[in-house]
């Protein structure tokens, strides 16, 4: 959960500050906290539920992450278009797609900018091969599952940032 939707849900004084952090990844974050426990109302029910705090930076202001996936016994039944909770008690639709592209961030001239320049900076850095990343960040990457074009538009995005 980014950290303004916790002040906007009256969150941050449950925040455990203790269990700050960085996340990476495709890219990094900093974590400011965990919220251990607060509840969320789906479907008529109330689920406890934890959330990791993490700074603002990605225009997503939520995931219901496989932690939670799993504790609550959720299903993504892609043929229906639901999420299944709690082992059929509660199914919940998913989002339309022209909806979810109503809800994305715009990117800044400035921002693009800032992407495009970080992008060419890492290209040459590797300007002898072939690829526009080092062999090493699409290695690792690949190593959880992605396919090399999927590793690479990654790498476009984060501006190399692995």
């Amino acid at each position: 959960m980014s950290r303004s939707l916790a002040k906007k849900c009256n969150l941050l004084h449950l925040l455990d500050e203790s269990c700050k952090s960085i996340a990476r990844g495709v890219g990094t974050a900093f974590i400011y906290g965990r919220i251990h426990s607060a509840d969320v109302h789906i479907g008529g029910k109330v689920l406890p539920t934890s959330f990791t705090i993490i700074e603002d930076k990605s225009g997503v202001d939520f995931l219901f992450g496989l932690d939670n996936l799993r504790k609550h016994r959720c299903c993504i039944d892609l043929i229906h278009n639901k999420l299944v909770l709690l082992g059929g008690d509660i199914s919940v639709d998913f989002l339309d797609e022209s909806k979810i592209k109503e809800k994305l961030v715009q990117i800044s001239p400035e921002e693009e900018a800032k992407l495009i320049e970080a992008t060419q900076l890492k290209r040459e850095e590797s300007k002898d091969r072939d690829e526009p990343f080092p062999e090493e960040s699409i290695a690792i990457l690949m190593s959880h599952g992605y396919s090399r074009e999927d590793c690479i538009k990654a790498l476009l995005f984060s501006g190399g940032d692995v």
